[in-house]
């Protein structure tokens, strides 16, 4: 049975390029640019690995880290911002304010290995630099 990932980027071209890597990596993707509705489809798809954006219009992707994490899914998420560090930093602190270290970084633009890296690593492995 494939991993399943879930991609919310409200960049539907970003969310194709990264669901076509994942499937040519053998992943079940669902690409989802309404982060209003990240919550019900993550719950309702269960994914292994989420790729969250976090500059979104309507609800931005800490109040959705939040909301999952909330959640109890054990999915690890890969955080993605191409607005600097700061929102990075930001997702890093509500993941330790939650206690979790399922929650890793990546800087946009990012390469295709940065990218196939990130949905490999395991919560402690360090992510390539962007």
């Amino acid at each position: 049975m494939p991993k399943k990932l879930l991609i919310v980027d409200d960049q539907p071209g970003m969310a194709r390029v990264m669901q076509r890597v994942a499937e040519r990596e053998g992943w079940e993707v669902r690409p989802l640019s309404d982060s209003a509705a990240a919550i019900d489809v993550f719950l309702e798809f269960v994914p292994d690995v989420v790729v969250l954006d976090m500059v979104m219009p309507g609800k931005d992707g800490l109040d959705v880290l939040n909301e999952m994490l909330l959640c109890g899914v054990p999915a690890r998420v890969v955080v993605v911002s191409g607005f600097g560090t700061a929102y990075l930093r930001l997702a890093e602190g509500v993941a330790v304010f939650h206690g979790v270290d399922r929650v890793s970084t990546l800087k946009k633009p990012f390469r295709q290995a940065e990218f196939i890296a990130a949905l490999d690593a395991e919560p402690s492995q360090p992510l390539p630099a962007a």
